[in-house]
């Protein structure tokens, strides 16, 4: 994954450098050779019939020339994507310039530093396709233009004992020159973007559409609220191709970008990039998303959360943390991952985190406990010297949810309760909780429903939805502990929508008079039967395909699935 922006290139120098100092002193091609860093702790053994680069002279300070790039060609199987092989000395740092021929600058530089390997002589760039952009302003370039490309590479030594090789060019070589025409076909820009902070939300359809390769996002920071987006300066970018999709959320990057621009409104921006773009060309950007505002309150909580951390003694972390505004610290909480990560190391100092426990069988299997964190709990009033308990359990009595608004056959009723803190109903100090997302929700329309003591429920509207490791999350910050609900919200279209729930529970809500329910049922590929249900809820077994028709067997709305 490549991250940009303007501080990219200091961190990328310091990075590099860092990683010079334990790089590989050299690797020869003369026959076979095996040298080993400075530090003797990494050694590789090159085995090659080529001519030796050792038998260059040393340049003028004295140091040793690493080894010239070689067979500089365009993939032919990989649009756009640049390879070229290393013989001689190499300490894996490597610049590569691209150019469109006829043109003086280059359109785009990469700087890599590739990882140890042994017997690592053959390299490949495939960032140019979809990561070109202007090594001097730092614009990202929509698309390539048609034209002929070749591009150079130079790898860059140490300075120190090794100098930088020749700078080498594709231009006269075999294969060296990418003739491009631009297709008519482009890829359609990404919508609903919307952020989770720090997590970014679009509509993903890379599952849906081969053409996809991945995503390209660029950050915007304003001081002022803005509408237009003319007044959004890019901040930074990334791209991880298959790495980035949506709910992507990298918070040490943001914290990065805040912590140079400071209070203001942060925006982002998603652009989708060709598997292949000589079929098609990358996708324009999507609209700016809706700007997300990061106050003064919160710089001030985190200044005050780390000064505590830095000066405070266990026996006054309590009452320090609870001394601070209560509203501010949630407002922390919801906007900086930063604040939660701060709040565990001050209760690691108080013998740790709350624990999570399922104390209902049902459960289990969607609360894993491994999958669940609260942050904070510890730091309010508690009762002897052991972490509070997370109790998850059922609810005691289901809740009214109101079907026009809310799926009540995807909800999920359970309650929350901390053992070993005093008024959960009135906390001290917020704690954030972080929950697995039930499989049967879909997290673009994840409502979570907070129900009070007089039986009225709230929707929160301030959580965080992302995917890590393959599992979508949500959490969220309270103030007090009860009952609460995980549903999922219907779209806010008005037509009839089937939907379905666990162990083949069935739904259809909005269904307009004379709807009628049938169930498919198949072999393989193979068409079985069909026949129309008795009602439009109720609980099916096996698989099949449930279609909504209406008097005249026109379907009212999409067909579903129905997996045994």
């Amino acid at each position: 994954m490549r991250k940009r922006s303007w501080l990219w290139p200091l961190v990328l120098g310091l990075v590099l450098t860092a990683l010079t100092g334990t790089a590989l002193a050299a690797q020869y091609t003369d026959g076979e050779r095996t040298e080993c860093g400075e530090d003797g702790a990494i050694c590789h053994k090159t085995v090659s019939t080529a001519p030796a680069s050792s038998a260059r002279t040393e340049d003028p300070d004295g140091l040793i020339p690493l080894g010239d790039p070689s067979d500089l060609r365009w993939d032919p199987d990989d649009p756009g994507a640049a390879l070229w092989e290393t013989t001689g000395a190499f300490q894996q740092k490597v610049q590569i310039d691209y150019y469109q021929v006829g043109q003086p600058d280059a359109l785009y530089r990469i700087e890599r530093s590739y990882k140890a390997e042994s017997i690592l002589t053959s390299f490949s760039e495939k960032s140019f396709r979809y990561e070109l952009y202007d090594p001097y302003t730092g614009e990202c370039l929509m698309n390539l233009p048609s034209g002929d490309y070749y591009f150079t590479v130079q790898n860059k030594g140490d300075g120190i004992r090794y100098g930088d090789s020749d700078l080498v060019s594709s231009k006269d070589m075999p294969g060296g020159i990418f003739h491009y025409t631009a297709p008519g076909v482009q890829l359609a820009p990404p919508s609903q973007v919307r952020w989770s902070w720090p997590a970014v939300l679009w509509d993903d359809l890379r599952s849906k559409d081969e053409r996809i390769y991945g995503y390209y996002i660029d950050y915007g920071y304003s001081p002022e609220h803005t509408q237009n987006g003319e007044d959004i300066e890019v901040i930074g970018g990334e791209v991880g191709g298959r790495g980035v999709e949506s709910g992507h959320s990298d918070p040490s990057y943001i914290d990065m970008l805040s912590d140079e621009h400071g209070v203001g409104w942060y925006y982002f921006r998603v652009r989708a990039l060709s598997e292949n773009i000589s079929q098609q060309r990358n996708s324009e950007w999507s609209a700016w998303s809706e700007g997300y505002h990061l106050s003064d309150a919160s710089r001030k909580v985190l200044d005050s959360l780390d000064d505590i951390r830095r000066t405070a003694q266990p026996e006054e972390i309590r009452q320090r943390v609870q001394a601070l505004d209560r509203m501010e610290l949630e407002s922390a909480l919801e906007a900086e991952n930063r604040a939660e990560e701060v709040l565990l190391s001050l209760e690691e100092a108080l013998g740790g985190p709350a624990l999570p426990k399922v104390t209902d069988p049902g459960l289990e299997k969607i609360f894993d406990t491994k999958k669940v964190s609260v942050s904070g709990a510890s730091l309010n009033n508690i009762t002897g010297t052991e972490p509070p308990v997370l109790n998850i359990g059922r609810v005691r009595e289901p809740h009214d949810i109101r079907e026009e608004m809310y799926s009540s056959i995807l909800t999920v009723d359970f309650s929350m309760e901390l053992s070993g803190v005093e008024g959960t109903h009135d906390l001290a100090v917020p704690v954030k909780v972080r929950l697995p997302i039930p499989e049967t929700i879909d997290p673009y329309f994840l409502a979570i429903l907070h129900y009070k003591a007089d039986g009225s429920f709230e929707e929160i509207t301030q959580c965080n939805i992302y995917r890590q490791d393959g599992q979508w999350y949500v959490s969220f910050v309270l103030t007090s502990f009860s009952d609460f609900a995980l549903t999922e919200r219907l779209d806010e279209g008005d037509g009839p929508v089937i939907l379905l729930g666990q162990d083949g529970r069935y739904q259809v809500v909005r269904a307009p008079e004379g709807a009628r329910l049938y169930l498919a049922r198949y072999e393989g590929d193979r068409f079985r039967s069909l026949g129309e249900l008795d009602a439009l809820s109720g609980t099916l077994e096996g698989s099949g395909k449930l279609f909504l028709l209406d008097g005249e067997s026109r379907p009212l709305c999409a067909a579903k699935d129905l997996r045994g």
